[in-house]
């Protein structure tokens, strides 16, 4: 099985930001959340790390899917991964961004 492995290697490490930064959020290092989140909730600081988070996941699936589209040939794994990718970011996007419009500008009760 035919796999280009830099594109891949790339789309994989550009979603690495993501699910480390979920996995500190998820299980709270007293340290980390204390400089993410100074008054306990949502920060101007967290909201750029989380949207670079999530451009990155964008990033990612582009260049995996750029390589494959200028050298004219389908690899299953790779096309999966980009496609993967491109659908996580998009999706990861609009829905933190809805939740971003409830929660920070509209201050819907009981948000967090």
């Amino acid at each position: 099985m035919v796999i280009l492995w830099r594109p891949f290697v790339v789309g994989v490490l550009c979603a690495l930001p993501f699910v480390v930064l979920n996995a500190l959020v998820a299980t709270p290092v007293p340290a980390f959340v204390a400089w993410l989140r100074p008054d306990g909730h949502t920060s101007g600081l967290e909201l750029v790390w989380l949207w670079g988070a999530i451009g990155a996941v964008l990033v990612g699936g582009w260049v995996v899917l750029r390589v494959l589209w200028q050298q004219r040939r389908f690899v299953l794994l790779n096309g999966v991964l980009g496609i993967g990718l491109l659908i996580a970011g998009v999706a990861l996007a609009f829905t933190f961004g809805a939740e971003m419009v409830a929660c920070d500008w509209q201050q819907v009760a009981n948000c967090d």
